[in-house]
């Protein structure tokens, strides 16, 4: 089986559904303010759901294997073999894919430590970038 893999495709769809997701969360943020304020850091893990159902969701079967983004330039997320994803499958990849998100807002201690922690995000960000491009 030929493989259509084409960098600039997966980069673009990638930031079209950024933009979709950083919309999205505009949205519910204006509607949602003031318990989302309510329940304070517990909203990182709403954020999280989200982009991990939205990319779960769509990359799967549910969808053909494609989000707003991929959908739009034409590409498909498939297994090795060239069938859809299970919605379940696609949803740990997503949650595999997302390990920054965890991160977001943490508070980083003072000292040795910091750059310890820095480090580690610098890092998972770089990883999950070249994942979401590469994989």
């Amino acid at each position: 089986m030929q493989k259509n893999y084409v960098f600039g495709k997966r980069i673009i769809a990638f930031c079209t559904d950024s933009i979709i997701l950083v919309l999205l969360g505009m949205i519910l943020c204006k509607l949602l303010y003031n318990q989302l304020l309510q329940i304070g850091n517990f909203s990182i893990l709403i954020g999280f759901l989200i982009f991990v159902l939205y990319y779960g969701l769509q990359n799967s079967s549910l969808c053909n294997g494609q989000t707003i983004g991929k959908r739009i330039l034409k590409i498909k997320v498939v297994s090795e073999n060239g069938e859809y994803l299970s919605p379940v499958r696609s949803i740990l990849r997503s949650v595999l894919l997302t390990p920054i998100l965890i991160f977001n807002d943490i508070t980083f201690p003072i000292g040795n430590s910091f750059f310890i922690f820095t480090a580690l995000i610098a890092g998972l960000s770089i990883i999950q970038f070249g994942l979401f491009v590469f994989n």
